[in-house]
């Protein structure tokens, strides 16, 4: 029998609480063996809270806990993503191994899917606002996402 675990998560950024994500867990060999369904929502810390407008830069280097934070700041009415899409390694990765030939490796035994049920593992959370520094921009001391 599948059951759903809620977990709730206090952050200071809450104007809200907000489904972020939901995960499973691989548990055996089979394509299809998942453990129960966790749904992480966002709740507001009590106290203090910074709900000012908020500028999140991301990019294909924003990866694993990245992407989740991603997930979480995402859904608040005053955070605006820019820049790129994340790398989409929205799972915890299995521990690093090492092969003969020097070679690592690693690999994902989580499912995670938005708070839309949809996977952006592999191609990236997309920002609300594409920007992308060029070389001229750096090479001249101004970049477009700074700015």
């Amino acid at each position: 029998m599948m059951m759903a675990i809620q977990m709730y998560w206090q952050t200071f950024f809450a104007d809200d609480s907000h489904l972020a994500y939901t995960s499973r867990t691989k548990n055996g060999p089979k394509p299809t063996d998942f453990g129960d369904i966790a749904i992480h929502y966002s709740q507001p810390a009590s106290g203090y809270r910074y709900l000012k407008k908020i500028v999140l830069p991301t990019e294909r280097q924003t990866i694993s806990t990245d992407d989740i934070f991603y997930l979480f700041m995402k859904p608040f009415s005053h955070v605006h993503t820019i820049e790129d899409n994340t790398s989409g390694a929205l799972s915890i990765l299995s521990p690093i191994r090492m092969l003969a030939n020097g070679w690592v490796y690693g690999f994902s035994y989580q499912k995670a899917l938005d708070s839309k049920g949809c996977s952006d593992e592999g191609t990236g959370i997309a920002p609300d606002e594409t920007i992308r520094t060029t070389k001229e921009g750096i090479g001249n001391g101004r970049g477009r996402v700074l700015e």
